[in-house]
């Protein structure tokens, strides 16, 4: 109760911003109204394989990528990376505010526990992050697990990958070069043996760094691994 009553008077004295265009006045803490509204969720439009965004109003399948298969189960997304959501993550990646992770790890939560696989989880896993990452203090994708792992009662379990090879950012590569950059950039450990894991990462775009670290996984032993990611393009 105190926690809240302190929330609330914060906002009276700085009245939060919308992170999608930074306009005052964002009533869930995330967006205003009007970019509340641009908002693209992805509940009944996307791949059943791989969560990628079909179009409005499309009947939930497979799409034509996912015939050739997947090392992972299902990969689900909280919405479109476009407009507000992609503003929004992008100021979690470089301006790395808690709370603002916090926020999105919840809406992302709420489309995870829609899944039948939410119950048969074992373990909560991210992306190794390259060395440069792991320097810093904190990580968003790190703070989005750690919530998620909480919210199912699942153990947060970030040693069952390593990265053993550096490379370029994925921003900067063209989608052939992506698959490149991360084939065989890492690997599972024992720990991953016999569980059914979600892998958390805040955007999935391609889905190249999601594939290669889902086959790592399995490759240690994973009895099956599903993707969750804020954003998808």
């Amino acid at each position: 109760m105190r926690g809240a009553l302190a929330l609330s008077l914060t906002d009276l004295i700085v009245p939060p911003r919308c992170w999608g265009c930074g306009a005052v006045g964002a009533e869930d803490g995330l967006f205003c109204e009007g970019c509340a509204g641009k908002v693209r969720m992805l509940r009944g439009a996307d791949c059943l394989r791989c969560g990628r965004f079909l179009g409005e109003h499309r009947r939930p399948r497979p799409c034509g990528d996912c015939r050739r298969g997947r090392p992972y189960r299902r990969a689900v997304a909280w919405a479109v990376y476009e407009g507000p959501v992609r503003e929004a993550l992008h100021a979690l990646k470089f301006q790395e505010v808690e709370g603002l992770a916090r926020l999105i790890a919840d809406r992302l939560l709420e489309r995870v526990r829609a899944e039948p696989f939410a119950a048969r989880l074992d373990a909560v896993t991210t992306v190794p992050q390259t060395l440069g990452r792991l320097l810093k203090p904190v990580h968003p994708a790190v703070w989005i697990g750690r919530r998620i792992a909480a919210g199912l009662g699942r153990p947060w379990r970030p040693g069952l990958l390593r990265r053993i090879r550096g490379g370029p950012p994925q921003r900067d590569l063209g989608n052939v070069e992506r698959r490149k950059n991360v084939t065989g950039a890492f690997e599972g450990t024992a720990a991953a043996a016999g569980l059914r894991v979600l892998l958390v990462d805040d955007v999935m775009t391609t889905g190249a760094t999601a594939e290669a670290c889902a086959a790592a996984l399995r490759e240690a032993g994973a009895r099956g691994v599903w993707i969750a990611a804020a954003g998808r393009s």
